[in-house]
């Protein structure tokens, strides 16, 4: 199982941007479905995710973001 999630989810380098999705509970029917951000370091296979308003206050598992292509 953790090989399958290994092979689908490819590892997120520093500065690549990603998209972070918000959660229905967390949001209004008139706010975005979700946030830009970019990768900012690595620490345990966690990820800091920096955007334009400052750092998020936690870190992140790769499965809980999608990382952009362009």
């Amino acid at each position: 199982m953790k090989t399958n999630s290994e092979n689908r989810l490819r590892e997120g380098k520093i500065g690549e941007s990603v998209k972070i999705r918000i959660p229905d509970v967390d949001k209004a029917r008139s706010d975005l479905r979700s946030i830009l951000g970019v990768i900012m370091s690595v620490k345990n296979n966690n990820y800091e995710i920096g955007t334009t308003e400052g750092k998020l206050q936690q870190l992140y598992a790769r499965n809980q973001f999608e990382i952009c292509k362009e």
